[in-house]
This record gives C-alpha cells, structure tokens and sequence, in this order.
C-alpha cells in the first residue's frame, strides 16, 4: 500500500492506493487511520472509495461496515463486468 497524508482546509485527508489488495483489509486499513488521527486530536470523518475493488476486497469487510467505508458490490469490478453483457 502507498499512501500520503495532505492538509485540507481546516482538516487533513489520507489518500491510500491499495497495491496488494490480500492485506490489509480495508476496516483495518481505516480503523489504524483513525486511531493515528485520534492520537493527534482529529477525528476520521468518512472514507471514500475511489474507483473499485475486487470482490473479495469486499468480502474481506463486515457487510455493517460497507456503508461507513464507502463499500458496496456495485463497487466491485466483478459487478462492473457483469453489466457489460
């Protein structure tokens, strides 16, 4: 995984490119991010997917906790495809 902190506005934004998709799972991906934030007096505000995952990147992530990372399976690039035919 690369990924590179940037100062927004009055926050900051954690961009993270997912190179091997096996590890970490995305939850914990997200959830050590919000713990580096909380530990320097921010809070992670919200995750958000750009571009699709493999489905079992997907799969690999609590269904309850799809929603709060910007998950979904039309978020997949199996799903994609299969709306191609």
């Amino acid at each position: 995984m690369r990924s590179l902190g940037l100062a927004v506005a009055a926050g900051a934004q954690v961009s993270c490119n997912l190179i091997d998709p096996s590890a970490p799972p995305l939850d914990t991906l997200y959830d050590a991010v919000s713990t580096e934030a909380r530990g320097r007096g921010c809070t992670a505000t919200r995750a958000e997917l750009v571009g699709l995952v493999p489905e079992a990147v997907l799969q690999a992530v609590p269904r309850d906790r799809w929603l709060e990372l910007d998950l979904g399976e039309d978020r997949t690039i199996e799903f994609r495809l299969a709306r191609r035919d």
